[in-house]
């Protein structure tokens, strides 16, 4: 897990993390933080459900467009036809 950090920040940015983690900001925020997180993941899914039907009717719509692009390019002679 430690090579996940190293691949990822410098040993200046690693010991800046450590100091921030180790300040009175930073333990709120290791409290915290999970809590906010789980809210916005719930708000995000309610918005989500609330979309649903919509979001249905958008994906619908663009199957059936790229199944008639296909069905048009299936009927197309290729380049190597034309010739």
């Amino acid at each position: 897990m430690g090579m996940l950090y190293v691949d990822s920040f410098s040993e200046k940015e690693i010991r800046g993390l450590i100091a921030f983690y180790q300040s009175e900001i930073g333990k709120k925020t290791l409290s915290v933080l999970p809590i906010v997180m789980q809210k916005g993941s719930a708000i995000g899914a309610r918005r989500a459900q609330a979309h649903q039907a919509e979001l249905i009717q958008m994906l619908d719509k663009a199957m059936k467009e790229r199944e008639a692009a296909g069905a048009k390019d299936a009927g197309a002679p290729s380049s190597s036809e034309k010739n």
